[in-house]
């Protein structure tokens, strides 16, 4: 009988915690990174390649415009079997439960991507939007570290960056005690099984 209500509590204290990155994980815009080239001339770099791409000597990103069409979603559409995980998750409730869109864009972001999720048939304000400025793979787990401290114990975390999957990832060490998946997301690839639904 003890065991039991260990058991009972356990579930009614459980904090679940799920985590989508948005572009090219929730979403595909035509939003571009400008990179300035060693000459001075510019580049645009899609999200995808923005995310691996190595600076070459003399290049580099100017502060105050090489993000700027991020600052609203440009032509955005949906990623349907990540946006169907997003709606399943907000469907289920947000009783112990936290569901959060984690993304490097600059908090100018955040009421675009906002009307991005009605425009899809997601509720918004079931849905916090975390914008980093920043595109270090370090500040989103140290922002999942932060749930982990507040009580989160079960937590999904998906993106298309391999860098950021593997900080997650690594959060396992520190805390084996709570259940972390952290997925690696390619909207051109099947990564997750369609049938797949989780809560």
């Amino acid at each position: 009988m003890k065991l039991l209500l260990e058991n009972w509590r356990k579930f009614l204290n459980e904090s679940k915690l799920r985590v989508f990155d948005f572009d090219d994980t929730l979403a595909t815009t035509t939003s571009k990174v400008k990179l300035t080239q060693a000459d001075g001339s510019k580049r645009n770099l899609t999200p995808d390649e923005f995310a691996t791409y190595e600076l070459q000597p003399g290049e580099s990103y100017d502060e105050e415009t090489a993000f700027i069409e991020f600052a609203d979603v440009r032509d955005g559409e949906e990623i349907r079997q990540i946006a169907n995980i997003l709606r399943n998750v907000v469907d289920a409730g947000t009783e112990g439960r936290k569901i959060a869109i984690l993304t490097a864009r600059s908090a100018e972001a955040q009421q675009p991507i906002a009307n991005f999720l009605e425009e899809i048939g997601v509720d918004s304000s079931k849905v916090e939007i975390m914008t980093l400025s920043s595109t270090d793979p370090q500040d989103k787990k140290d922002w999942i570290k932060r749930e982990i401290q507040a009580g989160a114990d079960d937590i999904e975390f998906f993106d298309d960056s391999q860098d950021n999957v593997a900080a997650v990832e690594s959060l396992k060490d520190d805390y084996p005690h709570i259940r972390l998946v952290s997925r690696l997301v390619k909207y051109g690839r099947r990564r997750i099984p369609k049938n797949e639904t989780l809560i």
